[in-house]
């Protein structure tokens, strides 16, 4: 048998309220039970993401974290882990700090840090007021300088998210595909945000209804309501 595989963003993509987690749940469990692939893909570090786990009881077979730069299997054991270049990490960190940000978090394997000097970071991490035009002029200083460098992503939040240039959902997914004989063509895609957009376009993709504009208008892209609508879908495919 031909494994399905389905690699599904967790905020506002999987969670998006309690009732609708419940039925995908159910879903997921009836997709793994058929002997498919399940992997959460998500800018959250493992403990909180585990925290979700353990309180919807969600069964999976790997996860991709930190947007990618990290990927685990459900013995916690590391497959893949790209790291942040020290040199960039405190050259971004020090040129940031002239916009005076609220927040500044480091990411690693288990959790974030207000620790620059981790060995093990993967995702910075940085918070502003809410500020649309601040925000802008930092938004397009950090293209520019450093768009090279890392791979750059910006909240709703107000946050900028940055994280080796070497990965993104996408790569993490084409290194486990390759590592665990996966086949191309039986990778299934869904997310709603900018660090899902590589993933939708690369393999079987599909995006939420409630999804960021470039996806929600793309003719091209199916559009979901929920993620246990998908899996029945591919089922049944």
């Amino acid at each position: 048998m031909n494994k399905k595989v389905l690699v599904v963003d967790y905020d506002r993509t999987l969670f998006i309220n309690n009732d609708d987690m419940l039925n995908n749940i159910n879903s997921i469990n009836k997709f793994r039970e058929n002997g498919n692939i399940f992997i959460i893909a998500t800018g959250r570090t493992y403990n909180s993401l585990k925290k979700e786990i353990d309180k919807y009881n969600i069964e999976y077979d790997y996860l991709i974290l930190n947007h990618g730069s990290l990927v685990i299997k459900k013995d916690k054991s590391t497959l893949f882990h790209y790291k942040i270049d020290k040199n960039i990490l405190f050259d971004i960190t020090n040129y940031l700090s002239k916009y005076k940000p609220k927040s500044v978090m480091y990411s690693y394997y288990t959790e974030d840090t207000n620790d620059i000097n981790n060995p093990d970071i993967s995702k910075i991490t940085i918070g502003f007021q809410k500020d649309i035009e601040t925000f802008k002029k930092v938004m397009m200083d950090v293209v520019k300088k450093y768009n090279n460098k890392l791979n750059i992503y910006f909240t709703q939040n107000y946050e900028i998210e940055l994280i080796s240039k070497e990965t993104n959902k996408s790569r993490a997914i084409d290194l486990l595909m390759k590592k665990a004989n996966f086949k191309k063509e039986n990778i299934y895609t869904i997310g709603d945000s900018y660090t899902d957009i590589d993933m939708i376009n690369d393999y079987n993709g599909s995006c939420m209804e409630k999804s960021i504009d470039i996806l929600k208008n793309n003719k091209n892209i199916k559009k979901y309501s929920s993620v246990s609508v998908l899996i029945k879908d591919i089922l049944n495919s």
